[in-house]
């Protein structure tokens, strides 16, 4: 057995007679070469490297990004956005539509895409857009009925599922569907949103037909 500084070098007979006092020594940090009796290397061992970048990396990155982007990001938490989204299901159900388009950003996607005989159908791309979108909602039906049971979240979207009950207008047929939205954020605002829902059913109330 020879010995130079960390590495130790062994031959396959002497690895066999005493593996343990071998691991000692590369849990010592030692590297163990292992040779032939020609003292031609056959293997290397040594403790594994750790995996991951250093604390201090890591620190350094976080505040190169910052200068990047010019300010410290906030973590959000889905819970949060969950709330967020469950507040402007509460802000509908009272008629603080305000509320809602307060949390629209400027160059938002509010999607549904329906027939036209569904005032609220269509792709809008402002809160004021938005805001005709409620009122949309408003003149074609009343006595509405929003109930959002299960919702779903990752760092930016939230996905929610329930049923909307509004009575349509011009007929006054009832409609129940089950309802779908999908809510993407940035920076605390709405950049998109998408709803799905049973169009056929509420077109057959607005054309005076009810879909039971």
């Amino acid at each position: 057995m020879i010995e130079s500084m960390a590495t130790v070098r062994i031959t396959e007979a002497e690895l066999a007679r005493d593996v343990r006092a071998v691991l000692e020594k590369i849990e010592r940090g030692s590297e163990v070469i292992i040779e032939r009796e020609d003292h031609r290397p056959v293997a290397v061992m040594k403790q594994p490297q750790p995996v991951g970048r250093k604390i201090s990396e890591c620190i350094a990155l976080a505040k190169a990004y910052e200068e990047k982007l010019g300010y410290a990001p906030v973590p959000t938490k889905t819970s949060d956005l969950i709330g967020k989204v469950k507040g402007f299901y509460a802000a509908f159900s009272r008629g603080d539509i305000a509320t809602i388009l307060a949390s629209v950003a400027d160059d938002v996607s509010w999607e549904f895409e329906a027939p036209s005989e569904l005032l609220s159908s269509g792709i809008r791309r402002s809160p004021k857009e938005v805001a005709e979108y409620f009122s949309a909602v408003a003149g074609q039906n009343v006595d509405h009925n929003l109930e959002m049971t299960e919702f779903f979240a990752t760092d930016d979207a939230v996905a929610a599922f329930g049923r909307y009950q509004g009575t349509v207008k011009s007929s006054g047929i009832r409609v129940d569907t089950p309802l779908a939205h999908y809510f993407k954020f940035r920076d605390g605002k709405v950049v998109r949103h998408v709803q799905l829902a049973n169009t056929g059913a509420t077109l057959e109330a607005i054309r005076g037909r009810s879909a039971g």
